[in-house]
This record gives C-alpha cells, sequence and structure tokens, in this order.
C-alpha cells in the first residue's frame, strides 16, 4: 500500500523519515512529554560534553541564562507527591548571542564541516534546518527554505545541479558560489510556497520552486538570502 504524499502525512511520519535518513532514533533520548537527554544524545555522536562546550564556546553559543519560576515552582511542588515536585525555569533566547536554539546544535555541525572540509580539501554542504556550507577556514550557516520542501522528491537532485552551475560559472570562488547555489535553492523554497493554495499539494509546489529559480534574478537572491558567516 503506498504511502499518503500530501504534506500534513509526511510531516506525521518525520520521525520514522529522520530514522531512516540519518540513522538515529530521536525517540530513545525522550523520556515523558517534554524531557529530552541532550548528554546522551552528543554521546552517541563521537562528541564529548566537554568537546561541544569548546565548540560552542567558539561560536558564541550556549550558556542561556535560566529564570526560575518561583510562584509556579511553589504552585508544582505543593500539588505533586512527596520528592516529585520541579523546579520550573524558563529560559530567554534571545540572551543568546545567536538567539536561536537551533543554532546551538549547528555549531558542531560547523565544527565537523570545517575540519572534514580541511581534511579531504573540498567544500562541504550540509543541508537541514539550518543549511551549512564550509571550507576549512569558513562557513556560511543560511537559513532559507520551508519545511515542505522535505515532502518533495527532487531538491536534492536540484541543489547539485544549481551547485555545479554556480560553481563553473565562478570556478576561482567555490565556496561562496556553493553558497549562493544553496541560498537560491532555499529561497525558491520560500518563494515557491507563497504562492500555494489550499488545493495545492506537493507536486504542485515542485513545479513552483523549478519556476521560481527559473525566474530569480540576481537582485533576488541578494535581497532574499539569509546566511551568516562563521
Amino acid at each position: 500500500m503506498a504511502l499518503a504524499k500530501d504534506y500534513a502525512s509526511v510531516m506525521s511520519r518525520k520521525g520514522e523519515i529522520m530514522k531512516k535518513a540519518l540513522g538515529m532514533d530521536f525517540s530513545a533520548f525522550e523520556s515523558g512529554s517534554i524531557a529530552f537527554d541532550y548528554e546522551k544524545m552528543m554521546s552517541s555522536t563521537g562528541f564529548s560534553m566537554e568537546e561541544v562546550e569548546r565548540v560552542q564556546g567558539l561560536t558564541g553559543v550556549g550558556n542561556t541564562p535560566l529564570f526560575t519560576l518561583r510562584n509556579l515552582t511553589a504552585l508544582a511542588r505543593k500539588c505533586a507527591r512527596p520528592g516529585y515536585g520541579a523546579t520550573i525555569c524558563v529560559k530567554d533566547e534571545m540572551t543568546n548571542p545567536s538567539g536561536s536554539f537551533k543554532a546551538r546544535r549547528a555549531a558542531c555541525a560547523v565544527a565537523f564541516a570545517k575540519a572534514f572540509a580541511a581534511k579531504t580539501g573540498a567544500v562541504v554542504a550540509i543541508t537541514g534546518a539550518i543549511d551549512i556550507v564550509a571550507d576549512g577556514a569558513k562557513a556560511y550557516c543560511i537559513r532559507n527554505g520551508h519545511p515542505m520542501m522535505s515532502a518533495i522528491t527532487g531538491t536534492g537532485c536540484q541543489l547539485s545541479a544549481l551547485t555545479a552551475a554556480f560553481i563553473t560559472a565562478n570556478p576561482g570562488q567555490p565556496l561562496e558560489a556553493a553558497a549562493a547555489a544553496v541560498c537560491a535553492m532555499g529561497l525558491a523554497g520560500e518563494i515557491a510556497h507563497a504562492r500555494l493554495t489550499p488545493l495545492d499539494g506537493n507536486a504542485t509546489y515542485r513545479n513552483y520552486i523549478i519556476d521560481a529559480i527559473y525566474n530569480m534574478t540576481p537582485a533576488q537572491l541578494e535581497e532574499g538570502a539569509k546566511y551568516e558567516v562563521r
């Protein structure tokens, strides 16, 4: 029986898709409805917590201050069974230099991409919630794109073709050319999604992405690219 390919159905299988694509079952690190064992997850990747702290310290992420909600904490302890009361805290991500939870996770990916690029002499591109394009000395963290892009087949092939075209046109700047290609692909996903109507699905979305790439101008790419350099 064929699996449904509409956006809602695909997103409902997100955990299964990520497990097959990444070889990692995130449910193994979940406890209850909100708890997540970050240390256990990082140890499974080969990064020690000390290495994670070192990398994040170099990129200005992490160490976001926690603020205890005293009234809610007191209420939780009053209502809970003895020994089960929690300390309830919040944190303001904007007090973190990066202002993003995903940026903290990307810090290790940036370190890996730079190290791998230096070892191989290649420009490395990693796509995800934050796309990373790096050589041994510099990395671009790119925030273009839309989650629905994961619901269609062919975006990886399109990006490969775009990257080859951009680098062929700019052989002296392979890092910048690859980063521009990734920005263009993500921006096309944003433009295409903005065109969708309630009756459109992922097939229409795929064609709209192709149209957006075809019609994209240098000025449009320059204005719409969202990236930072690390």
